[in-house]
């Protein structure tokens, strides 16, 4: 995100793609920012911490790609990358503790600690917890990763805030439920009871480890579609910018 004094076109949106903003402080020095989050909780923490109205559109997926096939497997999946916000190492000792079986995929070029990094990889045994690396998968190998889960698991830790789940609703559209906390958008996404569970902590997630499978694969499936898929996040990003252009911006 940038910006910069003097004019600037009338209707010119700031789209906010990530969820920090860094040493920001204060909003940009225009009359109207006229700021877009993907998500309520990413609208409500910028408008929170800059004092301005932020509007939001939901991110979109290809529905297309991520699609139900293949045979449900045993292990649990997550998706993500080796940071301590992302809660990986809880997650993956409560699981392993409940001898639940895990797929860790993950970015091992994107390390934000090494001594935190070298701690979850001291946990992937091989087999209690396989560990892939992200880089090296193709797009189709990791859905049919994401296709054959059990359930996806994602436990973003606050201070940090989830923006908005983009793993999180890929699994859903390709019908596999969720296990998550509950943290910044995932709320906004799934919903508790029917397309997974919501939880507080890492160790919340015992308590639904067993309930997985009540999930309806469909119900998963028709959250996603005319909600988070790309027609709708076009249709949704037409509106705003037509607001925009007629309106000057807010």
């Amino acid at each position: 995100m940038a910006w910069c004094d003097g004019p600037r076109p009338q209707g010119q949106i700031i789209i906010a793609h990530h969820g920090v903003l860094g040493d920001i402080a204060t909003p940009p020095p225009l009359e109207r920012p006229t700021w877009l989050a993907f998500s309520i909780a990413q609208a409500n923490m910028i408008s929170n911490l800059l004092g301005i109205r932020v509007k939001h559109c939901y991110h979109g997926i290809d529905t297309s790609v991520f699609s139900p096939g293949g045979t449900r497997g045993d292990y649990l999946l997550m998706v993500t990358r080796l940071s301590p916000e992302k809660g990986v190492l809880p997650a993956l000792q409560v699981l392993k503790q409940h001898k639940k079986r895990v797929v860790l995929i993950a970015d091992a070029r994107l390390i934000a600690e090494q001594n935190y990094a070298r701690r979850v990889m001291a946990e992937c045994d091989g087999y209690m917890v396989r560990f892939i690396e992200g880089n090296t998968l193709t797009l189709e190998a990791q859905v049919n990763w994401m296709r054959s889960a059990k359930a996806l698991v994602s436990t973003p830790l606050y201070p940090w805030t989830e923006i908005f789940g983009l793993g999180v609703v890929e699994s859903m559209a390709c019908g596999v439920p969720v296990l998550c906390t509950r943290n910044g958008a995932l709320p906004e996404t799934v919903v508790h009871g029917e397309t997974g569970f919501l939880v507080d902590t890492p160790e919340g997630l015992v308590e639904y480890l067993e309930k997985v499978d009540q999930i309806s694969p469909e119900a998963c499936r028709k959250r996603v579609e005319g909600r988070f898929d790309l027609n709708t996040n076009a249709e949704g990003l037409l509106k705003v910018f037509k607001e925009a252009l007629e309106t000057g911006g807010w």
